[in-house]
């Protein structure tokens, strides 16, 4: 019973807003929906490995998580959060941004007069999501889920032994694999039909503010 609980518990852990939207900021830099469906699974893997091998070794050594290891880590999502939105907002603007201009006869002063207007380039046919940077990006975010994983978890806080434990934080990974991985088809369905520059800009400027966020209430 101790690891369905802990199954779900996981399934619950890997729909977190902050998992949701660095995923989300990640996989729609792929080119197709193939690709950006493939990035929840591996964001999931990187993220449920590093928090099982982590718990894993503070049971085995006894290690007990300060608090001060939450407030940090907390930050350091934060960051990270910041840190991917700006990359994406600058790539856009730097790759894909552009001026377009065109004349036409206005119809108050009677003259031609010149517009501008600024559009967004479609993605580059070669474009595509690097694997290992989406597996480490998840795997860097275990750090910050990490004490209060030890405080909420039933499954964990009752187990009778160290294999017992260790065992609920396998079916915890699970759970994350299960829901970021269905998350990760679920956007590669929606993303592949969506312009990847306006959804970019979106999806980088919501990053860079809930980063911003994470890093205030966690002080």
């Amino acid at each position: 019973m101790f690891v369905i609980i802990a199954f779900f518990q996981g399934l619950h852990h890997g729909l977190g807003t902050d998992h949701l939207v660095a995923l989300t900021t990640l996989a729609n830099r792929g080119a197709t929906r193939r690709e950006i469906s493939r990035a929840g699974l591996r964001f999931a893997l990187g993220h449920s490995s590093a928090l099982v091998f982590l718990v894993g070794a503070a049971l085995l050594f006894s290690f007990a998580v300060p608090r001060s290891w939450e407030t940090h880590a907390e930050v350091f999502g934060g960051v990270l959060l910041i840190l991917l939105g700006a990359w994406t907002l600058l790539e856009v603007l730097l790759k894909r941004a552009y001026v377009h201009s065109h004349m036409h006869d206005h119809w108050l002063w009677r003259r031609r007069h010149e517009h501008q207007h600024l559009h967004f380039k479609n993605p580059h046919p070669g474009r595509h999501l690097h694997p290992h940077f989406t597996t480490v990006f998840g795997g860097l975010f275990a750090l910050s889920g990490l004490r209060s994983l030890f405080l909420t978890s039933m499954p964990i806080l009752n187990a009778h032994s160290v294999l017992g434990a260790l065992l609920a934080v396998a079916f915890f990974g699970l759970g994350i694999t299960a829901s970021m991985s269905a998350y990760g088809w679920l956007a590669g369905s929606t993303l592949g039909k969506c312009r990847k520059g306006s959804v970019s800009v979106i999806l980088g400027s919501l990053s860079l503010m809930l980063g911003v966020y994470w890093i205030y209430i966690s002080r």
